[in-house]
C-alpha cells in the first residue's frame, strides 16, 4: 500500500518542480521587480530613494510654518486690541469720525500751501498821551463845596477873596461859601476872613484871635467901616499887609451897597506893617496899584 502511494508523491513533486522550472525561466516585467536586503539599487530605485527621504522633512516644516503663522497672529491682534497697530480706527476724534488706516508707506496727502499776498506792516500808533494827574485836584473840588451853613434850612453864599497859595499868593482867587442867612453880610463876610479855609491853600492874613467889634455901612456914600479887636496890628511883612487890605475890599465890594472899605483898630485906623489905613479903599484903588492878579470866581457846588 505504501509503495503505491509513493511514487504518486513524486510524481506530484516533480510536477511541480517542473512548473517552478517554467516560471523562473520567464523573467518578470521592471515593476514587478523586487529589491532584497542588501541588493545595490538599480537607477530608478536611487530616485525613489531620494523622494522617499524628503518626505521626512515635510511634516517639520508645515507645522514650524504654522506655529510661526500662529505667533504672527497673536501679535496681530495684541497690537490691535491694545490701540498699538497703525490699522486700528482712531475712536477718539472729536468730531466722531472714525480715522482710516494707515496703508504702508502712503502719506496723506498735504493741499498745496496758498500764497498769501505781502502784508505791508502799518506804522505803529503811539499810545494815546493821558494828560498828567493834578495833585491839587483834591483841593480844587474842595473849593467848590465849602459848607459852613451847619445844616441851617436857610441859607445865602457869600463870595470871599483869599490870597492863592497854590500860585504862591500871587493871586486873589474868590469862592463862594455856603452860610446860615442872616441881615448881616459884612458881618458874616469879616468872619470868613478871619476863619479862611486854609486847608485848601486858601488865606486872608489876619493874625489868629483876630475878632470883629463892629460894622457900619454909610448907605449914602457906600462905605463900610470894620473896627477889630488889637490882634490886627500883629501882622508881619508888607505881603501881608496887602494881602489883608486886598481881601476886606475884594470881599465887602461884593455885597450890593459897599463901594469902599475901611478897617479901624479899637476905633482907630488899622496900622498894619507901617501902612496906615486912614482913608478907604475902592476896587479901582488896588487895581492901580496892581498888587494881585483877581481869579474868576470858584462857584459852590452842592455834594452830589
Amino acid at each position: 500500500m505504501r509503495s503505491r502511494r509513493w511514487p504518486a508523491r513524486l510524481r506530484r513533486s516533480s510536477s511541480l518542480s517542473s512548473s517552478k522550472a517554467k516560471f523562473s525561466s520567464h523573467k518578470p516585467p521592471n515593476r514587478a521587480k523586487v529589491i532584497r536586503a542588501g541588493e545595490r539599487p538599480g537607477p530608478r530605485a536611487s530616485r525613489r530613494g531620494k523622494k522617499g527621504s524628503g518626505g521626512k522633512f515635510l511634516g517639520p516644516i508645515l507645522i514650524a510654518l504654522l506655529v510661526v503663522g500662529v505667533l504672527v497672529g497673536v501679535g496681530y491682534l495684541s497690537r490691535y486690541f491694545t490701540g498699538n497697530d497703525a490699522t486700528k480706527p482712531d475712536t477718539k476724534q472729536g468730531d466722531g469720525q472714525v480715522k482710516a488706516p494707515a496703508t504702508g508707506s502712503q502719506q496723506p496727502t498735504t493741499p498745496p500751501a496758498q500764497t498769501q499776498p505781502p502784508v505791508t506792516q502799518q506804522p505803529a500808533t503811539p499810545p494815546a498821551t493821558q494828560p498828567p494827574v493834578d495833585p491839587n485836584k483834591a483841593i480844587l473840588d474842595g473849593r467848590t463845596r465849602i459848607d459852613r451853613s451847619n445844616g441851617a434850612a436857610k441859607t445865602m453864599k457869600l463870595t470871599v477873596y483869599y490870597a492863592d497859595g497854590l500860585k504862591n499868593n500871587m493871586s486873589l482867587q474868590p469862592v463862594e461859601i455856603l452860610v446860615p442867612q442872616s441881615t448881616s453880610q459884612i458881618n458874616d463876610t469879616v468872619l470868613q476872613l478871619i476863619n479862611a479855609p486854609e486847608n485848601l491853600k486858601l488865606y486872608s492874613g489876619i493874625p489868629a484871635g483876630t475878632k470883629v467889634r463892629s460894622v457900619n455901612l454909610n448907605s449914602q456914600t457906600g462905605q463900610a467901616t470894620v473896627d477889630m479887636s488889637v490882634e490886627l496890628h500883629n501882622a508881619q511883612g508888607s505881603g501881608t499887609a496887602n494881602n489883608i487890605i486886598s481881601s476886606f475890599v475884594y470881599s465887602l465890594t461884593e455885597i450890593p451897597g459897599v463901594k469902599s472899605v475901611q478897617v479901624w483898630v479899637l476905633g482907630r485906623p488899622a496900622m498894619i506893617h507901617g501902612i496906615s489905613w486912614d482913608k478907604p479903599y475902592t476896587r479901582a484903588d488896588l487895581e492901580g496899584r496892581n498888587l494881585f492878579k483877581v481869579e474868576p470866581v470858584v462857584k459852590y457846588t452842592a455834594k452830589p
